[in-house]
């Protein structure tokens, strides 16, 4: 079971698909640290010429410029809207290579609705969370590579995450790299979820690109008709990122929605790999 995982895990990681969509994520989260690069490189070069034309109150630092700390950065706002996208491809590449090459007739337990749906679900968890996790650790080193990691200072005005109330604020100011991974792991989470959702679809619609699309579709709703009704906890790139109306977050709604949505999920792969299976045996 251990080696049948790895090597889907194998297939996700070598996949072009899953390169062509890591490229696409880093790509909408280095903008803002190329920006802060040449904004230093230009007052460092102003200092060394004794002009006061351009100055910094305070340098740039991992914390405020690793993009979900960093307020400015609205290609972050992007990245999360079409991050289900980038994750629901992800996942149907990696079941249309496997049941081209036949890895899922090895399952040992191809024959129980119930191991093939539990399968297929962590599997396609997996998928997405592996590639987001993967794409903001990148970002992440790169940022360490380029920035100093000087800890936040409130009285500069330059961390902006300490002025929105965020619930584990203490993190942020005590241990802020233990802070950033808290939020790659959430911002994970959420790509994985949109992966079993695509997977999901994929049962219901017979086009790839209907299962492709609809969590996307599924996110822009859940935006809309949150905003609307002023529920923020529902609203991704505001539980996904630190500083937009954090304080307006309750995780134990978050935890309760999606917990309800991978419910329904499981229950329609279930019935659909039950049928699955009786129709094969039928044969």
């Amino acid at each position: 079971m251990i080696n049948l995982f790895y090597g889907h895990l194998h297939n996700i990681l070598k996949s072009k698909k899953f390169i062509i969509c890591f490229v696409i994520g880093v790509l909408f989260n280095i903008y803002d640290i190329i920006i802060c690069l040449v904004k230093q490189f230009y007052n460092d070069t102003c200092i060394e010429s004794l002009s006061d034309s351009y100055h910094l109150e305070c340098p740039y630092s991992v914390f405020n410029v690793f993009p979900f700390c960093n307020d400015s950065n609205n290609l972050y706002v992007i990245f999360c809207c079409i991050l289900p996208i980038l994750s629901s491809i992800i996942c149907l590449d990696l079941f249309n290579t496997n049941s081209k090459n036949c890895y899922l007739k090895s399952f040992p337990l191809k024959n129980k609705p119930i191991g093939i749906s539990v399968f297929k679900i962590f599997l396609s968890f997996i998928s997405g969370f592996t590639l987001c996790f993967m794409i903001l650790i990148f970002v992440l080193i790169l940022t360490i590579s380029c920035f100093p990691s000087i800890k936040p200072e409130l009285l500069t005005g330059y961390f902006p995450i300490g002025y929105h109330t965020n619930p584990i604020f203490n993190i942020y100011i005590h241990h802020p790299y233990i802070f950033i991974l808290i939020y790659i792991i959430i911002n994970s989470i959420f790509s994985g979820i949109y992966s079993i959702i695509a997977l999901t679809v994929s049962y219901i619609f017979k086009y790839r690109v209907t299962a492709t699309i609809l969590p996307f579709i599924f996110n822009i709703a859940l935006f809309y008709f949150s905003y609307t009704a002023k529920i923020f906890s529902f609203i991704p790139s505001f539980f996904c990122s630190p500083y937009i109306c954090s304080g307006k977050v309750n995780i134990i709604y978050i935890a309760c929605l999606f917990s309800i949505i991978v419910f329904f999920c499981s229950i329609i792969i279930y019935f659909n790999e039950k049928r699955n299976i009786f129709t094969h045996e039928e044969k």
